[in-house]
């Protein structure tokens, strides 16, 4: 049953497309409730403002750079904004993922994005004894 209390999310994937397909990928999330707790805009609009990450975006910053280290793509540019943040994501060389036989159905896409919302989630929990 679903909750009433929410609108139903629109699914904004293609139905028919292949997420493991090599190619460039430009994904924006948002953070829970869209609260602005990833970064904050200092200085007024004369005096060029900019956007100063938060604790928790430069823990979003952390686990961005991690993530060639960890999985089969690269980052090739992000943003972090007060309540959301851009990524473009490279997948190269999807062939030895689909051979392999420890392959789980998850695309890269779902499993980068995984990654990133896990890790970024744990650590913020560990450091600051938060359950957010």
């Amino acid at each position: 049953m679903e909750n009433e209390l929410f609108p139903k999310r629109k699914n904004t994937r293609l139905t028919e497309f292949d997420y493991n397909t090599d190619g460039a990928y430009f994904i924006t999330v948002c953070t829970h409730d869209r609260k602005s707790t990833l970064a904050r805009v200092v200085g007024a609009i004369h005096e060029s403002p900019e956007t100063k990450l938060t604790e928790y975006g430069k823990i979003l910053d952390e686990v961005i750079n991690n993530i060639p280290s960890h999985l089969s793509v690269t980052v090739d540019r992000y943003v972090i904004m007060p309540n959301h943040f851009h990524v473009m994501l490279i997948v190269h060389d999807t062939r030895a993922i689909r051979e392999s036989p420890l392959r789980s159905n998850r695309s890269v896409i779902s499993k980068t994005m995984g990654y990133i919302k896990m890790n970024t989630s744990k650590i913020i929990n560990q450091r600051y004894n938060t359950n957010e």
